[in-house]
């Protein structure tokens, strides 16, 4: 498993006793939760691994059908994709937001397939659905990370953000109140979940353009652009199974 790495941002969480839970805007960007386990299937499958299920075949009849149900969504996942607006503006953090939890939905069916047991022919569709999320990833990410902006309704939303550096993956942040580290940390809780799936390489935070003091940079550890992962709330992503 790979994960991102904040740097030093933890150990001033932990310093400042802050961890964000009780923040109303980081609850509302929460990426949308996709269930995709299937315990009635998983032993099932378990079942038939160690030989131990039995010749039912309403129970084959089940799986069979489960799988087809998941080939259809894999179907549609990438109908959706294929029909994606490549030039759509984002014109606020809402907006952006959306699209990269649209991301993770598509990568919760590549990831669900897991959970059941697909013939040659629906697998070979699954990595299609995986190899077209790939493409489409690497040609809106770049354009969504020049899209971002901060979010409105918060303390911190006079805060102005660029995306700096020869590839553009570092995101700037300038605002009065980051000279309050706790506001800091609290504007950074509110935009994480965003900025990792967008794939930043790098966020800063300082007060004013020219400002040394109250500096604050931190590195991430992402996953290329076409890579195909699924983000864990701790911020951590693994491969779909």
């Amino acid at each position: 498993m790979r994960s991102v790495v904040w740097a030093g941002l933890g150990s001033l969480m932990v310093l400042t006793g802050y961890d964000g839970a009780d923040d109303p805007a980081q609850e509302n960007s929460e990426a949308p939760q996709v269930e995709t386990e299937r315990p009635e299937l998983d032993d099932l499958l378990e079942r038939a691994r160690e030989g131990s299920m039995s010749t039912d075949a309403g129970v084959t009849e089940r799986m069979a059908a489960s799988a087809q149900a998941y080939a259809r969504a894999v179907v549609a996942a990438r109908a959706e994709i294929a029909a994606y607006p490549l030039r759509q503006q984002h014109e606020s953090f809402e907006a952006v937001r959306d699209a990269v939890f649209q991301l993770d939905e598509w990568a919760a069916v590549v990831d669900a397939a897991g959970s059941h047991r697909l013939s040659a022919e629906q697998e070979n569709e699954r990595e299609a659905l995986r190899r077209d999320l790939a493409r489409l990833q690497t040609r809106i990410l770049p354009r969504l990370r020049a899209q971002f902006v901060p979010p409105a309704g918060t303390l911190e939303e006079m805060a102005e953000c660029e995306v700096i550096g020869p590839t553009d993956g570092i995101i700037r942040c300038i605002a009065r109140d980051f000279r309050d580290q706790a506001r800091m940390i609290r504007f950074h809780n509110q935009i994480r979940r965003v900025i990792y799936r967008l794939r930043f390489i790098e966020t800063r935070y300082q007060p004013e353009i020219h400002s040394v003091r109250q500096f604050y940079q931190y590195p991430l550890e992402v996953p290329a652009d076409d890579e195909v992962v699924i983000w864990l709330p701790s911020g951590d992503y693994r491969d779909p199974a």
